[in-house]
């Protein structure tokens, strides 16, 4: 009785390992005859494909000749969309059973399925051509390092890349400028031994340096068939307004201060704000302006108006009397006059031996009646003055 329970158990535990086998063997046999038939399936496809009903029909209905062997061209077939590869016959597609394991739709492989995610980006080979623009623009540079002046306008010499000889070019000025504050004017110049000349502009209250080789315009070519020149002769003139031609002794107007009993420091701080203000001084009469806010008015007593014969003047300075006259007429500083008053005119000489223009109005300010106006203090028109922003030259 003591030997027959391991006996029995051994014989269970057989019993267990033949069955466990089987079904090892029965799940094999089933995986290798499902990849014979994928594999037969695949070779079907690869042989329909070779040796298709397709090239058969198309061999029959258009037989070569000697032309067509060298340059005809098979027509282009699409990739099958399950599969991947090119499938002449979509019912033999070795994808046509098998399902997708992201869309679960029946009938493509999951590498060309359209709903899987792929890291990858598709574009397309046909690209449109809408325009295109081909511009071999230089650089227009500064020859030399240089400073811009406050409120100046200055010319300066530059150097053009990438253009020939006695070219004509449009001058862009750059973007570069705005960073200083400056502004270019576009201009069309005309290309020297690869130099030119730029205009620029400093409307800034501080003086603007440039660097040698600093980009101050891009170069672009010019089409000379589109450019067209003004014809001043015909040009009609609406309304037009007479001004003064600007003076340029102002620029070269320069202050002495070595008299000045100031230090090195004060004499330059004068000599900035001097220059600074230099429109309120005129070097000649063209540049003085004229007061037409009040008309001034002289009351006589009643008496007969003054009438006084021209004093005789010798030849030279009759000329400079009447060159003067002439000049005061031109900036119209006097005017053509009809009055019943008749001064005569003096001529006084000065230490630099030129001669200043006077009238002598002695007898009709003996008719004159006196105004009397109470004139402020000069304290309280110093202080007045010193708290003001603008500068008053007299």
């Amino acid at each position: 009785m003591t030997t027959a329970k391991p006996i029995e158990n051994l014989t269970v535990q057989v019993a267990n390992i033949a069955s466990m086998e089987d079904r090892l063997s029965a799940m094999l046999t089933d995986k290798l005859n499902s990849s014979v038939a994928e594999m037969s399936a695949i070779q079907a496809h690869n042989t329909n494909q070779s040796n298709g009903p397709y090239q058969r029909q198309r061999y029959q209905q258009r037989p070569k000749t000697n032309f067509q062997q060298q340059n005809y061209q098979s027509p282009p077939i699409s990739t099958c969309q399950g599969c991947g590869r090119y499938c002449l016959n979509r019912q033999s597609c070795p994808a046509q059973n098998s399902i997708c394991r992201f869309c679960k739709v029946k009938g493509h492989f999951e590498q060309v399925c359209r709903k899987a995610k792929r890291k990858s980006m598709e574009i397309s080979d046909k690209c449109a051509k809408i325009c295109s623009l081909e511009t071999n623009s230089g650089l227009a540079r500064c020859i030399k390092s240089c400073a811009l002046p406050v409120n100046s306008e200055i010319v300066l010499p530059v150097h053009v890349s990438r253009r020939i000889q006695g070219e004509q070019v449009l001058l862009e000025p750059n973007p570069n400028l705005e960073k200083k504050q400056l502004m270019g004017a576009r201009c069309i110049v005309t290309v020297n031994k690869g130099k030119s000349v730029f205009r620029i502009i400093n409307p800034t209250n501080k003086t603007v340096h440039l660097p040698r080789r600093y980009v101050l315009a891009n170069a672009i070519n010019v089409d000379e068939q589109f450019m067209q020149t003004l014809d001043n002769a015909k040009a009609k003139s609406i309304n037009t307004i007479e001004t003064k031609p600007k003076n340029t002794n102002r620029d070269n107007l320069e202050f002495v201060l070595s008299k000045a009993e100031l230090t090195s420091q004060q004499k330059s701080q004068l000599r900035t704000f001097l220059n600074e203000n230099k429109n309120v001084f005129a070097t000649n009469l063209k540049e003085l302006d004229q007061a037409t806010s009040f008309k001034h008015k002289i009351e006589t007593h009643d008496s007969h108006p003054v009438k006084m014969p021209f004093y005789r003047q010798p030849p030279h300075l009759q000329r400079e009397i009447d060159r003067q006259v002439q000049e005061m007429l031109d900036n119209n500083i006097i005017v053509p006059s009809t009055s019943d008053l008749l001064s005569p005119v003096l001529l006084v000489r000065k230490r630099d031996g030129s001669y200043r223009f006077a009238i002598d109005y002695r007898k009709v300010k003996k008719q004159t009646k006196s105004v009397c106006f109470p004139l402020p203090r000069l304290e309280c028109v110093f202080d007045a003055i010193g708290a003001a922003n603008h500068v008053f030259s007299t």
